[in-house]
């Protein structure tokens, strides 16, 4: 059944495919078990009583195809047509590595064989959940409301628990690699794997048998993060899916070891490109303003799509990856935190983040909010227009940072000089424009002013000529704040100081 499917990561798109070509499917209801292909004009249909290509399924496909594209509901972009489906088996394997994706099942092949995931004592296939499971009929049937609840309050008793515990693992929902595994993906993490370091630790590229490329995080023994921001991130990415969030593929904890594995990221993180005067030149002004878009997409789940209300606390470049075709995904939750129902503000004695992106209310009080995240967004879309750190490399008397200096650019009437000079000639002048206004909407020194991440994605999609708000000053950073010391090397990692309970990573110079 799965190989008729597939996913683009990249958009989120699924497509299906039969004997006459590969189709987007539009609509999937797995309680009716049936879902809708959308067929382009030049493939619709033909005689009356004809069946075309499209409908047309191998003899042992678990799919049912109605007689013929007549059949279909019509729309302007062609013919919806409805497919129903077979309850699946467990999927085939050839190994156990094939039955990860499948918790508390194991793989029956045999060495010339294929076999299947079957699932182990205990437990059942639910071909609906396409899982195995203890959950009886009744606990099935219960509201999604009600098992949405069930989660947003399993993964706050994980997160805030004081140990990771065995019986933790199975309300997880994503699968345990052997660290046997790992190391013979890493070749024990050698450094000619490894992709880079922040403030988790290393970053390794793995490579599994058929070929899979993962991403590898490991925790560092000289780490400020432990045990509970390992946690944080295990649970909360494994709650949320989006295309513009890192997908967390599994991990791994043995002894002191503490590792993550996620989907591998081939362009690495957005700074590597931004901020280099070279790799900045494969991106033009069209991919940068999709980047932003993506990040807001991305943020606005975390805020108010997802169920459960997340404020990541620690959003900047380097943590924005790319994917082969430079589509964003957000990553590094450790810091994360959950706000109650509709909440969005909290308090924390323990202030973590990066220089150059906190809001000012959280480095000073400890207050943290949606709107300290939109904050460290709005220092991203100035940093992306611009090419340029937020932190100190200005040759400025005044010793001002990206927001100072921009700011100064805003009120002469120059804004446009902030633009990198290599998007002179594909920069749409309007778009840059309104991103400028909205990064320093953003930046406000009152988080009240700010916009929420809503209204940033209305105003930035938006084609109506509608006068943009007046931003009022931006928040800066102090000059006795800016860091004096010298810009690192491209390659040296950021780091982090840590005094009693306040935690601030700094960005390297590149």
């Amino acid at each position: 059944m799965y190989f008729n499917f597939s996913c683009n990561y990249s958009t989120g798109q699924v497509s299906f495919q039969t004997l006459g070509g590969t189709f987007q499917v539009i609509n999937i209801n797995p309680e009716t078990r049936k879902f809708v292909i959308e067929v382009k004009a030049k493939d619709r249909c033909g005689a009356k009583n004809s069946k075309p290509k499209y409908l047309q399924l191998s003899p042992s496909s678990p799919f049912n195809a109605p007689d013929s594209c007549h059949g279909g509901m019509q729309s302007g972009n062609g013919n919806d047509v409805e497919f129903d489906w077979n309850s699946p088996p467990e999927p085939l394997c050839t190994s156990t590595i094939d039955c990860m994706d499948w918790p508390n099942s194991s793989c029956n092949a045999t060495r010339d064989v294929k076999g299947r995931c079957h699932c182990n004592a205990n437990y059942q296939w639910n071909g609906t959940t396409l899982a195995c499971t203890q959950e009886s009929r009744e606990r099935k049937e219960r509201s999604q409301a009600l098992r949405m609840y069930d989660m947003e309050r399993n993964v706050k008793n994980l997160i805030y628990s004081s140990e990771f515990k065995e019986d933790d693992k199975k309300g997880i929902g994503v699968p345990v690699f052997d660290l046997e595994s790992i190391l013979e993906a890493t070749n024990y993490f050698s450094d000619e794997n490894k992709l880079g370091e922040g403030g988790f630790g290393p970053v390794y590229k793995g490579k599994f048998p058929g070929g899979q490329e993962i991403a590898i995080k490991r925790l560092s023994s000289h780490s400020g993060q432990g045990l509970e921001e390992f946690k944080n991130e295990v649970v909360l990415i494994a709650k949320l899916q989006h295309r513009n969030l890192v997908r967390l593929l599994g991990y791994c904890i043995k002894g002191d070891e503490k590792i993550l594995l996620y989907e591998y990221m081939p362009n690495k993180s957005l700074d590597t490109f931004i901020f280099d005067r070279t790799l900045c030149l494969s991106l033009d002004w069209e991919k940068r303003f999709g980047i932003i878009l993506g990040v807001a997409r991305g943020l606005l789940y975390l805020h108010q799509d997802s169920r459960l209300r997340i404020i990541h606390r620690d959003l900047k470049t380097s943590n924005i990856l790319l994917d082969e075709e430079m589509n964003p995904k957000i990553s590094d939750f450790g810091l994360a935190r959950i706000v109650k129902g509709k909440e969005t503000e909290a308090n924390t004695k323990r202030i973590v983040g990066t220089y150059g992106y906190m809001s000012p209310e959280y480095a000073l009080d400890g207050l943290f909010s949606v709107k300290s995240d939109v904050f460290s967004f709005g220092v991203i879309v100035l940093e992306i227009v611009s090419g340029k750190r937020n932190t100190g490399f200005y040759q400025s008397k005044e010793a001002l940072n990206l927001l100072g200096y921009a700011w100064r650019l805003w009120n002469e009437e120059k804004a446009l000089d902030l633009m990198d000079r290599t998007l002179v000639e594909s920069c749409n002048r309007g778009e840059v424009l309104k991103c400028i206004n909205v990064g320093f909407l953003c930046v406000q020194e009152d988080p009240s002013d700010r916009p929420n991440v809503s209204s940033v994605l209305s105003i930035l999609t938006s084609e109506a000529a509608t006068p943009l708000p007046n931003p009022k000053k931006p928040a800066f950073v102090a000059k006795k704040w800016i860091s004096s010391r010298p810009s690192s090397s491209f390659d040296k990692p950021e780091t982090s100081y840590s005094n009693n309970e306040l935690t601030i990573s700094t960005e390297p110079g590149r």
